[in-house]
């Protein structure tokens, strides 16, 4: 499947230099998302839940948790809009923002899966509000996709 971009990728390319030399920021701005929709398929998405055929419902970055709470349920998925994932098991490391912006690990979760799926899932249950960094990681420990979201105590 890699071989289809071989010939599109240095056409693209001088393209958008010619576009640079023309008009700097639009063209930069014009590379910057085309080289980053050609090569981030794989994405991490945050839900409120998540039907059967993968549908993620009320997927945002922001969650309240509710009234009677200061935790919430969040299904975590990952899906590859192009090819399978192809892995046998997905990591997904959870880490707690500081306001300061630095990241401390809080947990680990497992999700066993097929390789030929395009989509997985997990609920995780976020004890506290705050904001969080998910990186997910294959079976390898290589990183697939990482993505942040904050949960809002509810007032």
């Amino acid at each position: 499947m890699q071989d289809d971009y071989v010939g599109i990728i240095p056409s693209a390319l001088f393209l958008l230099l010619k576009l640079v030399s023309m008009n700097k920021i639009a063209g930069l701005f014009l590379m910057m998302i085309c080289f980053t929709s050609a090569y981030c398929q794989i994405g991490l998405s945050f839900c409120a839940s998540v039907e059967k055929n993968g549908y993620c419902n009320f997927n945002n970055v922001k969650f309240i948790s509710s009234p009677d709470s200061t935790s919430a349920r969040v299904f975590m998925e990952v899906r590859n809009v192009v090819a399978p994932i192809g892995a046998t098991n997905l990591i997904f490391k959870i880490y707690r923002v500081d306001d300061a912006g630095q990241e401390k690990f809080q947990n680990m979760v497992q999700q066993p899966m097929q390789p030929d799926w395009y989509y997985a899932w997990t609920p995780y249950i976020f004890n506290s509000p705050g904001k969080f960094n998910v990186k997910v990681y294959n079976e390898s420990d290589s990183l697939i996709c990482t993505n942040g979201f904050e949960l809002i105590a509810f007032k």
